[in-house]
């Protein structure tokens, strides 16, 4: 049955009518014949469908593999077409019904309209075609993914705010698709329920302020036991705005941050208390008690980069560490450690490690988590990884064992240098395929074969693709 997203969408318009600041996609009074027909034959990596017609590659948003749409010209280049599309006339069987309201608009969650199986298949295919295209690598094994809810799952978002002066009203949301724009939204299923509810609760409380023109964003974020908000101002708020966000902050029992400054740390409104906190359970492979998991908790600042799947991070920490193999007198290097998210979790499996990060609050903030938890085999220093490291005290020791979890920009210079230390086994942890591919490839010229790869579905209902990489050193 052919599905007009025209209905959907004049019932989008009409949900938020006198609530959004911006033009729909669409013009209901359109020229009709300027809709076009495509097949779509593939997925781009960020979730578009693509097609050709008349030889010209076509990006369709909305539309699946193997299907026939017509669809909406966004905008034109030289070697391709966006479009929007607009209905289908023959469906693909993944497609499903989105189950959030403002998917049509919001560009949080692309593939809501694809099934959950269908979209860890097409993470793999990704996966696959960037580590050959890219790195000239063959996965041999795929490791099975690691699986997620589809629904509230997020621990941490960020929001757009925006007032609109010829509405009198707040926006609140997420960028639109293919656009700088907000969604104004009313929910979002995807953040958990400890923090879900704050998107409406603090709407009046921004529309109530006298600088409610002054704020940029907020960020919510959700620990095992609370949640707190933090709120980017540009503006400096008066006493009476001040009463009121307390107000809000005891009434829903929620920590609020006021960041002043872009790039400064946010600071508590309240008499300042301890950090956020969430923890892992961790299995010590080589103790005794091995039906009696060690808890590590973890303390962080609602800004500091932390894991927003709790569940996926958890499975992910538990599979890192089964395919470093690790041994009792293993020395392991954590590169890129953050909070020490991985290396408290090694420390009690190995003989020694030693965790590497460039933020030198990060790294002072590990220390203190590994004092916390009492591990006292797990030391932390501060390291550009992005330039060269070798000259470092800690870089001139050997290490059994390596891991790694770079941002989405890769470790191309610690890929040149990690043969240095002469490990047999290195767990890479990405965010980024295509980085992934470039530094496996550097990796297999210094002597390292890909063991297995595989998805870690950390983000559901997106295209980002997070995944996990196993080399082992090859025997000379």
């Amino acid at each position: 049955m052919a599905q007009n997203l025209f209905s959907r969408r004049r019932q989008t318009k009409r949900k938020q009518k006198n609530k959004r600041h911006n033009s729909e996609f669409f013009d209901e009074g359109g020229d009709a014949s300027a809709l076009r027909t495509c097949e779509i034959t593939k997925l781009s990596h960020e979730g578009r469908g693509i097609g050709k017609l008349n030889g010209k590659t076509q990006f369709v948003e909305g539309a699946l593999v193997g299907e026939i749409v017509t669809a909406k010209l966004i905008n034109s280049h030289n070697a391709y077409d966006e479009l929007q599309m607009v209905e289908v006339l023959k469906p693909s069987p993944d497609r499903i019904e989105p189950f959030c309201q403002h998917f049509d608009v919001c560009g949080g969650c692309s593939l809501q309209n694809m099934s959950p199986q269908a979209q860890v298949d097409h993470k793999e295919a990704a996966l696959k075609e960037q580590l050959s295209h890219f790195g000239q690598i063959e996965i041999s094994h795929f490791l099975k993914p690691i699986r997620s809810e589809n629904k509230a799952y997020r621990s941490k978002a960020r929001l757009g705010v925006y007032f609109d002066s010829s509405l009198n009203k707040i926006i609140i949301g997420f960028r639109e698709k293919q656009s700088k724009r907000l969604t104004d939204i009313e929910s979002c299923p995807i953040l958990c329920q400890s923090i879900a509810g704050l998107v409406q609760t603090i709407r009046p409380l921004i529309q109530e302020l006298d600088n409610a023109k002054a704020l940029t964003h907020i960020e919510l974020a959700a620990s095992d036991n609370e949640h707190a908000i933090v709120i980017r101002h540009i503006k400096d708020f008066s006493e009476a705005d001040i009463v009121r966000l307390k107000r809000y902050s005891e009434l829903e029992n929620v920590r609020i941050f006021l960041q002043g400054k872009a790039d400064s740390l946010a600071l508590e409104l309240q008499t300042q208390k301890n950090d956020l906190e969430y923890s892992l359970s961790v299995a010590e492979f080589h103790h005794a008690k091995q039906d009696t998991p060690k808890t590590i908790t973890f303390a962080f600042h609602p800004q500091d980069f932390t894991q927003v799947n709790s569940s996926v991070n958890q499975a992910l920490v538990s599979l890192a560490i089964e395919q470093l193999q690790l041994q009792k007198t293993d020395r392991v290097l954590d590169l890129f450690c953050g909070l020490g998210n991985f290396t408290l979790p090694i420390a009690l499996n190995c003989s020694d490690v030693v965790g590497i990060e460039g933020v030198q609050s990060m790294v002072t903030k590990a220390g203190l988590n590994a004092e916390k938890n009492a591990i006292p085999n797990a030391n932390f220093y501060t390291a550009d990884l992005h330039s060269d490291f070798r000259t470092k005290h800690w870089a001139k020791q050997k290490f059994d064992k390596i891991l790694l979890d770079p941002p989405r920009t890769g470790a191309l210079v610690a890929a040149n240098y990690l043969h240095h230390f002469n490990a047999q086994r290195i767990v890479y942890i990405s965010c980024n395929p295509a980085t992934l591919a470039r530094d496996a490839g550097v990796l297999s010229t210094h002597g390292y074969h890909m063991e297995a790869s595989g998805v870690i579905d950390m983000f559901p209902n997106t295209a980002h693709i997070e995944s996990i990489a196993v080399f082992v050193r090859q025997k000379k």
